[in-house]
C-alpha cells in the first residue's frame, strides 16, 4: 500500500519534469532560431516535442527551421502537427499557407488565406497573399479587391503591388 501512495505522489512529478524539460530545449530552440541557427534549432525543438508531444509552438518553430534551410515540406509537414493540435492557431497556418505559396501551390494555398481571414479579420500579410495567389491564379478582381484591403491596412508591399496590378 505504501508504495501505490508512493507512485500517485511521484506521478504528478513526473508530468511536471516531461513539461519542465519541454520546455527548456523549447527555449534553447527558441535561441538559436532567434539567432538564424536554423540546423541547430531543430534538434532541440524536436526534443521539446518529444517531452511534449502537443507543444504547438515548437512544431511551428521546426516548420521556421525548414522552411528557412529550404526543406518545405518538412515545414508543412510540422505547420500541420501544430494545426492538429490546435486548429486556430493563426502562426502555424499563416506559416503553412505561406510555404505553400513560396511553393507556387496557390489553389492549396488559398483556403488556409481564407481561414486566416475568417478568423482574425485585418490581417494584412493574409489579405495580400491571397490576393497574389488569385492574381497567380488569373483572377485578378478577387485579386485586386485583397491588395486594396492590404494596402488599407497599410501594408507596404500592398500599396506597392495595388499601384502595378489594380490601377483602375
Amino acid at each position: 500500500m505504501r508504495y501505490i501512495i508512493a507512485l500517485l505522489f511521484l506521478l504528478p512529478l513526473s508530468v511536471f519534469s516531461q513539461t519542465d524539460s519541454s520546455s527548456f530545449y523549447f527555449n534553447q530552440g527558441l535561441f538559436k532560431l532567434f539567432q538564424k541557427k536554423h540546423e541547430v534549432a531543430i534538434p532541440y525543438f524536436e526534443k521539446a516535442v518529444s517531452f511534449n508531444i502537443k507543444n504547438k509552438k515548437a512544431y511551428n518553430n521546426l516548420g521556421l527551421c525548414y522552411m528557412n534551410i529550404h526543406e518545405h515540406k518538412k515545414a508543412i509537414t510540422n505547420y500541420t502537427k501544430a494545426l492538429d493540435i490546435d486548429a486556430k492557431f493563426v502562426q502555424a497556418r499563416y506559416n503553412k499557407a505561406y510555404c505553400l505559396y513560396s511553393l507556387g501551390d496557390f489553389e492549396l494555398a488559398l483556403p488556409e488565406f481564407d481561414r486566416i481571414i475568417k478568423e482574425t479579420i485585418d490581417f494584412a500579410k493574409a489579405f495580400f497573399y491571397r490576393g497574389m495567389c488569385n492574381l497567380s491564379l488569373n483572377n485578378y478582381e478577387k485579386s485586386c479587391k485583397d491588395i486594396r484591403k492590404a494596402s488599407s491596412l497599410d501594408f507596404q508591399d500592398a500599396k506597392n503591388a495595388a499601384e502595378i496590378f489594380c490601377n483602375n
